[in-house]
């Protein structure tokens, strides 16, 4: 049995009984895209405190008014509160539905009481795998960026004048204005209409762009080098190995800020941050 509270009912050869889905994976290879990116703007109400364990989680109160971008039966679903995103529990957030839905939700929102009675108040948040948190961010960045549709708004003229970023991430269009750009390129942002797609130009083209796969060129260094502060011994095969003292050449710090990308000799991969120091 799966369902969106993360904790799935299984049988092994031991027995039966319940295991945090993010602890497992398909028998076979299968590619899927583990989130549903929500139609509109679906609010919920958060009924318990949640502080965060990760930089790529959110934190809240309860009574809080989140709005859901991605669900996922992991039980962690990315969401917003207040402009700040993140993944939370999806347990401790309850759907607003009906007479509660109404303009300026978000600063004024309905009464908790109701909410906390329809509330799981026994269950608690499945825990999240290294290799969940290592790979959650970028899934969902590639979910919402290709859901998302470019705002319709009148593209800017004129020469391009406007603040540098570095594309993060390869990115293919997918529709009519868009523009697909290469990791590493550099493109000046002319106008953000939204929070989700900017209009850029990168040499003599111009057309609209997913933000979150921009970053700002100030703050983009060269490789760095760090030092390993312990052993790490890879739990996958995109993860890096190494001993203590040895020296991780970092190339990406921005597509997980908890997983780092870098490379020890010939070999490359994603190791924790938290194994690291500067020199």
């Amino acid at each position: 049995e799966k369902n969106n509270s993360g904790w799935w009912y299984v049988s092994w050869s031991g027995g039966i009984g319940w295991v945090p889905a993010n602890y497992l994976k398909p028998a076979y290879d299968e590619e899927e895209d583990p989130y549903k990116v929500c139609d509109g703007d679906i609010y919920y109400m958060t009924i318990r405190d949640f502080k965060t364990t990760s930089k790529d989680e959110v934190s809240f109160s309860k009574g809080e008014v989140a709005k859901v971008d991605l669900t996922s039966n992991d039980g962690w679903w990315f969401i917003n509160v207040h402009g700040k995103k993140g993944f939370a529990p999806a347990q401790f957030l309850v759907k607003i539905e009906g007479d509660d839905l109404k303009e300026d939700l978000v600063n004024n929102p309905p009464k908790l009481e109701p909410y906390l009675k329809k509330a799981d108040n026994n269950s608690n948040a499945p825990p999240r795998s290294n290799n969940h948190r290592r790979q959650s961010t970028r899934k969902a960045r590639k979910s919402l960026r290709s859901k998302r549709v470019p705002p319709s708004s009148a593209v800017p003229t004129g020469p391009p004048q406007g603040d540098k970023y570095t594309v993060a991430e390869n990115y293919t269009a997918s529709g009519v204005g868009q523009l697909s750009l290469s990791k590493g390129d550099e493109v000046i942002v002319t106008a953000k209409n939204n929070e989700d797609w900017w209009h850029v130009w990168h040499d003599d083209k111009q057309g609209w762009f997913p933000s979150n796969f921009l970053i700002d060129s100030e703050k983009i260094v060269g490789p760095q080098q760090y030092q390993l502060v312990a052993d790490y011994n890879p739990t996958s095969k995109e993860e890096l190995s190494g001993k203590i003292g040895q020296i991780v050449v970092i190339t990406d710090q921005h597509t997980n800020p908890d997983w780092w990308f870098g490379s020890i000799g010939a070999q490359e991969g994603w190791i924790p941050a938290s194994f690291l120091k500067n020199l």
